[in-house]
């Protein structure tokens, strides 16, 4: 008898030896990264985070994703929030 599969199972199928590039890995991790990062600092403008919260989010982020937000954000971007 034979064995109906589910939609899940066929993609899995499919996609099993694909792979993400190193670059896009890179890509995807940045993307978090900003994501992340913009999620801190609109904590911040709402009020449910202070400065140093925001600064040890940061710090998390470089750490985590060996991300720098200097590479798209204004330098002293922590100086002008306080």
């Amino acid at each position: 008898m034979a064995e109906i599969k589910s939609t899940l199972d066929l993609v899995m199928e499919k996609t099993r030896n694909l792979r993400f590039s190193s670059q896009e890995k890179r890509e995807i991790q940045m993307e978090e990264a900003r994501r992340a990062f913009n999620g801190l600092l609109q904590k911040y403008l709402d009020g449910q985070l202070e400065l140093e919260a925001v600064q040890l989010g940061v710090a998390g982020l470089e750490q985590k994703h060996e991300w720098k937000p200097c590479s798209w954000v204004s330098p002293g971007w922590n100086r002008s929030m306080s």
